[in-house]
């Protein structure tokens, strides 16, 4: 099956590639942390992959959303782990 980008498919990943990859605003959906400049949270992100969905999957549940920003968000992520930046950190219990 062959996609077909949009006008608006290809601005989107050009926003992607200019953006941090994951953004914090506290006027932006509370101050979560987001992918990029969209208003989708890094948390969902990650609860899908846990969840089983791949990033194709992810991807085409919330439409618009470039795999550029998501890899990125992914690539970010890896860093930190490698760099060691999230070691020693105890997880919140769920209420």
């Amino acid at each position: 099956m062959a996609v077909i980008k949009t006008q608006r498919d290809e601005a989107m990943t050009a926003l992607a590639e200019r953006v941090i990859p994951i953004q914090q605003d506290p006027e932006k959906l509370g101050g979560e942390p987001t992918i990029g400049a969209y208003r989708l949270p890094v948390e969902t992100l990650l609860d899908y992959l846990i969840d089983g969905y791949s990033v194709d999957e992810f991807i085409g549940i919330f439409e618009g959303t470039p795999r550029e920003a998501v890899v990125a968000v992914l690539e970010l992520i890896k860093q930190a782990v490698c760099e060691g930046a999230l070691t020693g950190i105890e997880l919140e219990a769920d209420e």
